[in-house]
């Protein structure tokens, strides 16, 4: 699949209250692990273990984004697998909590610094900006490893992108994904 590449206009704007409230249940995570349980009964033995490889922030973030799609109405079963795995390509990064804040603070302020900071990035001190950058196409090649269908492969792909850059099948999954991303 290709690569998205860096930070989308779209990704810039999305709020401080957002990024704050995501920030303080990242915290959270550290008393309170999130119950994975229901989580079995969804995933493959494979995209499980996919699962497991995340930080208990992202499991958490990912199970929010499920839960509010199902509030919203039924689910199917790649959307829910998808809603699951979607930051998977962030595992082994070096995401650290100093590097996530760094992003935040130059998605907003300085975006072109941001950009040049994905470049040529492999084996620096700068690598985690790029594993944040392309995580989107990394999980989706780490989905589609573990067995996960092309669809969870696409959604995956594709949920930093703008809407109106993804094939016309995929827009309405894509959208509601992204509306639960955002909210979680």
């Amino acid at each position: 699949m290709p690569s998205i590449g860096c930070w989308s206009a779209e990704s810039r704007a999305v709020g401080w209250i957002y990024r704050l409230r995501q920030g303080l249940a990242r915290i959270a995570t550290l008393w309170r692990p999130p119950d994975v349980g229901p989580v079995r009964d969804i995933l493959s033995a494979e995209a499980f273990a996919l699962f497991g490889s995340m930080s208990a922030a992202d499991q958490g973030h990912s199970l929010e984004a499920l839960r509010r799609l199902e509030r919203e109405r039924p689910v199917s079963p790649d959307l829910a697998v998808a809603a699951l795995l979607h930051d998977v390509g962030k595992v082994g990064g070096g995401l650290t909590l100093p590097y996530r804040s760094a992003i935040v603070l130059l998605e907003a302020l300085r975006p072109q610094v941001l950009e040049r900071l994905c470049d040529e990035a492999e084996g620096t001190w700068r690598a985690p900006f790029a594993a944040d950058a392309n995580h989107a196409a990394t999980g989706a090649e780490r989905c589609l490893a573990a067995g996960c269908s092309k669809w969870v492969a696409a959604l995956v792909q594709y949920h930093d992108a703008s809407p109106k850059e993804v094939p016309d099948d995929l827009r309405a999954d894509l959208e509601r994904l992204q509306r639960a991303d955002d909210a979680s």
